[in-house]
């Protein structure tokens, strides 16, 4: 047999009602208060009202408004939505569809497709992967995602170039794009391009493009023990005439064919204990600059600059 010692659940909640009359707002039982903050949009209005007191912080932040993915290797649980719980989502698209501002997005170990030519995120996030090893998450990236929200989070997260697929036309698209004001802080991923793989299967002899990162139009980018490596083009590329901040921090951006860091306007840009190197193109080039070659600056670790 089994005993349970615990006070019975339903004289727990007779007891919070109870509080809840002599105390009013502030102790609202925990179940009604999620029913509430359901209503709510999480940025800003749960984000408000998590400061009101300890109650509300719990009920606001509570694990039900995390909208969790399934990977493709978990593929059995998605095959009948109508089994699926509430806030679980078969793709990464389907959650970005659903998604409000501040919510965050908790993607469990294994692989994610992005298949659509571009896909967008407009409005604050959060997305959450495996923040001891980014390998364990790998969103594949068949072509480009737009970044044009004005703050988010991206944190234990491989952006790969699927191995196996077919690219054609001139341009090849960048992993990752941030466009339109667009601010990303990027912590523990990586953004890996498999030049290598991409080359023996192009459709074209001379292609151009393939960067890892792109940053323009007053976007900022924050990258925080993360790599970005192996893509056909820069690693990280300003495009634009519009000022960008890049802040670079204990990362690794080496391994790419084009420069470890492109830039082609106004730029302010810090780089702290990073290592970037064996880049083709140079280690950072400017092409404000007429002779582009004496911009190529070898950085070392522990070696910090800014450019403006």
């Amino acid at each position: 047999g089994e005993a349970v010692w615990d006070k019975p659940k339903i004289l727990n909640e007779l007891h919070e009602e109870e509080i809840a009359q002599e105390r009013l707002w502030n102790a609202v039982p925990i179940k009604p208060l999620i029913m509430i903050m359901k209503f709510l949009v999480p940025y800003p209005e749960r984000m408000i009202c998590a400061s009101v007191c300890r109650q509300w912080r719990l009920a606001a932040q509570d694990i039900s408004f995390v909208r969790h993915v399934y990977p493709v290797e978990m593929g059995a649980l998605t095959m009948d939505p109508n089994k699926m719980e509430s806030n679980h989502y078969r793709s990464i698209n389907e959650a970005l569809l659903e998604a409000l501002p501040g919510d965050t997005i908790e993607l469990g170990d294994g692989h994610y497709w992005l298949n659509d030519p571009e896909v967008f995120v407009k409005c604050p996030l959060r997305i959450i992967g495996d923040e001891k090893d980014p390998s364990h998450v790998v969103i594949e990236v068949t072509g480009s995602i737009h970044w044009d929200s004005s703050s988010g989070y991206v944190e234990g997260v491989t952006l790969r170039r699927p191995r196996i697929s077919s690219i054609g036309g001139q341009n090849i698209p960048s992993l990752l794009n941030i466009n339109n004001g667009g601010n990303i802080t990027m912590t523990q991923c990586v953004v890996e391009g498999n030049s290598g793989s991409q080359e023996l299967i192009l459709n074209t002899n001379s292609p151009s493009g393939g960067n890892g990162i792109i940053i323009k139009d007053n976007g900022r980018l924050v990258l925080i023990e993360s790599q970005v490596s192996n893509n056909l083009g820069a690693g990280i590329l300003h495009n634009g005439k519009e000022t960008v901040k890049i802040k670079i921090d204990r990362s690794t951006i080496r391994g790419n064919k084009g420069p470890g860091i492109l830039l082609n306007g106004e730029s302010i840009m810090e780089v702290t204990d990073s290592d970037i190197r064996d880049n083709i193109g140079g280690s950072i080039k400017d092409n404000r600059f007429k002779d582009c070659d004496e911009m190529k600056i070898p950085i070392e670790a522990s070696e910090e600059i800014a450019l403006c």
